[in-house]
């Protein structure tokens, strides 16, 4: 439900930004990060199109943009589920507020870097990570599949979870 906060993560894939219109028309209020030179560009175009998309589906979810360079990026997020909010990621966007925050995926054959962040914050926050993507067909439709939301298993170190649900995350899209 729109009510109980899910960190939603993605990949810049297809028709990626009707995954953010989804959320809207269902009304959820979420926050999404940004690299800084996007945040400081494109942000009053991006709460321009929110605005537009609130009025067209009657809604009043809430859109928050964050910069996900910002040094206190994962403490914003944490105080965002904590107040009900979700979150949605990109999580082959790579930037973030720190430079040692990766760990090695398999990913279409290779060994790739990718950033822990949102497990972390899954883990500490107790809120679901939650797999969507979206691509388009040949006929220009949209297809969208939401994956299994993957809960903090707190029997596990924060950095076994961290490394499992990663990978389990990379494999949902490789998929696609």
């Amino acid at each position: 439900t729109p009510t109980t906060p899910k960190i939603f993560c993605t990949f810049h894939l297809g028709s990626y930004r009707i995954i953010a219109n989804l959320l809207i028309r269902l009304g959820y209020n979420f926050s999404t990060i940004v690299r800084k030179d996007v945040y400081t560009q494109q942000l009053e175009s991006m709460m321009s199109y929110t605005d537009r998309m609130k009025e067209r589906y009657d809604t009043e979810s809430d859109v928050r943009v964050l910069n996900s360079e910002d040094p206190s990026i994962v403490l914003k997020l944490a105080r965002e589920l904590k107040n009900g909010r979700s979150v949605l990621v990109y999580l082959d966007g790579n930037t973030g507020s720190g430079e040692d925050n990766f760990d090695q995926v398999n990913f279409l054959s290779q060994k790739i870097n990718a950033r822990k962040g949102m497990t972390y914050l899954s883990y500490i926050s107790g809120v679901p990570l939650v797999p969507v993507v979206s691509y388009r067909q040949p006929d220009y439709s949209n297809i969208m599949y939401v994956g299994k939301p993957i809960s903090p298993d707190k029997t596990v170190t924060r950095e076994e979870f961290s490394n499992t649900t990663l990978q389990s995350l990379f494999d949902f899209f490789a998929k696609y």
